[in-house]
């Protein structure tokens, strides 16, 4: 125990450093500065006690007040750790965060090393390949970003769900704790939660289990409800960014910028929206919901085809997407490097989730393990198909993805055993 203890401090020293050498994500040395307006949502919280952040939303000098545009579990988990040690140091915040919500990720990566469907060398490659991987680590190590906490939950779920023992007790109590918090870290879980319910009661069968699990959703819908009813007065699951995603993703400007850049360049050159336009931050999300519906009313062809250009995207690319500035970092290079490799274990574990498919000595829980994996994948990504999405937010995949290529390996032996 007392060495695992060590080994996990060493993991997370190590992703703090990479995280305090590069900076990744974060536009300064206090938590005010946080990007992508996290700074200020905090900056409210902690001095004015409300949770909103003032935001320029284009060049045409919009500003407007948004109280729903994120989830609140980020950003008092942040706001507590400030009070508690009296710091707003980002480096500082960050490892903090960093000793708590890795824990989930090492536990993951100690399911891997302990699976014995797996040869020592492929689990030693495996786990080194991870813990190096740079955008894993700069992802999940930052303080800012919702990817800096799905990538450890999500990960653990695919891993207690993969790797973990039938015969633990805990495990799909694990599973369901996992997915409850996975609802309050990205909007989009609203949607996936149901299916990972499903996929887990599938598995254990468990009354209780789906009881509790279908209890505890509904519990955090309302919640969720509350909240905004509270902090904005509409009583809604949804989002005000919703449709203006959809449209940064969705029109004649899109492949104008994207994949190269991030679509957020659309926050300061989309001129569609002008002054005393808008009053709230629903009027602006039925604005952009007019503009993106007429655009694929009018453009049905053209947006089909974006769909299937995003997908190849997101599933093929290996090229740094989601870029502010035109230079080239050196280090993007290594980065295109370590893409190539995982996306050749992308399409091998699809290889071999096919195979599995097809082989009859393969028994049906493990078909529909295999298959349960490729739906979670496929309802994580769509809403980046939808929207758009770049390498940053995918990479909560990058792991589960791994984790599913060496489950399907343990089951369905290949070439490979030759080699390593």
């Amino acid at each position: 125990m007392t060495r695992k203890i060590l080994f996990y401090f060493v993991f997370v020293l190590w992703g703090w450093i990479i995280f305090v050498f590069f900076n990744f994500n974060e536009a300064g040395s206090d938590i005010y500065h946080l990007s992508f307006y996290y700074g200020e949502l905090l900056q409210s919280i902690i001095e004015k006690g409300k949770f909103e952040s003032y935001n320029l939303v284009n060049t045409n000098g919009v500003y407007l007040t948004f109280k729903a545009h994120r989830l609140p579990l980020i950003p008092y988990f942040i706001v507590l750790i400030s009070k508690i040690f009296h710091t707003k140091d980002t480096n500082f915040i960050s490892l903090i965060k960093n000793l708590i919500w890795q824990i989930p990720f090492y536990y993951s990566l100690l399911l891997v090393w302990r699976f014995p469907g797996l040869k020592k060398n492929l689990k030693i490659l495996s786990i080194s390949f991870i813990l190096v991987f740079p955008q894993v680590i700069k992802n999940s190590f930052t303080l800012g970003m919702e990817e800096g906490y799905i990538i450890s939950v999500f990960t653990a779920f695919f891993a207690i769900l993969l790797f973990e023992s039938e015969h633990s007790k805990s495990k799909y109590w694990k599973l369901l704790a996992l997915m409850m918090i996975c609802y309050w870290l990205k909007n989009n879980f609203v949607y996936i939660i149901p299916f990972m319910l499903g996929v887990i009661y599938y598995l254990c069968r468990d009354i209780k289990i789906l009881t509790v699990g279908i209890i505890g959703y509904i519990i955090c819908n309302l919640m969720l409800l509350s909240f905004n009813k509270m902090n904005t007065g509409k009583f809604t699951l949804q989002y005000p960014w919703k449709y203006w995603n959809l449209y940064k993703g969705n029109n004649a400007e899109t492949f104008k910028y994207y994949p190269e850049y991030s679509l957020d360049v659309f926050d300061q050159i989309s001129p569609i929206l002008e002054k005393n336009q808008v009053k709230n931050e629903w009027e602006f999300d039925d604005f952009y919901k007019k503009v993106y519906q007429d655009y694929v009313s009018e453009h049905k062809k053209e947006v089909l085809t974006m769909y299937l250009k995003k997908s190849l995207i997101l599933l093929v690319d290996i090229r740094p997407t989601g870029r502010f500035e035109k230079e080239f970092d050196k280090y993007q290079i290594i980065g295109m490097v370590f893409m190539f490799i995982f996306r050749l274990i992308e399409f091998y574990g699809m290889f071999l989730f096919l195979k599995i498919f097809r082989n009859k000595a393969v028994g049906l829980r493990v078909k529909m393990m295999v298959l349960s994996c490729l739906i979670l994948y496929a309802l994580y990504l769509s809403a980046f198909i939808l929207a758009w999405g770049i390498e940053r937010h995918i990479s909560p995949l990058f792991v589960p993805v791994i984790l599913g290529f060496l489950y399907a390996y343990s089951h369905y032996k290949s070439d490979l055993d030759s080699i390593i």
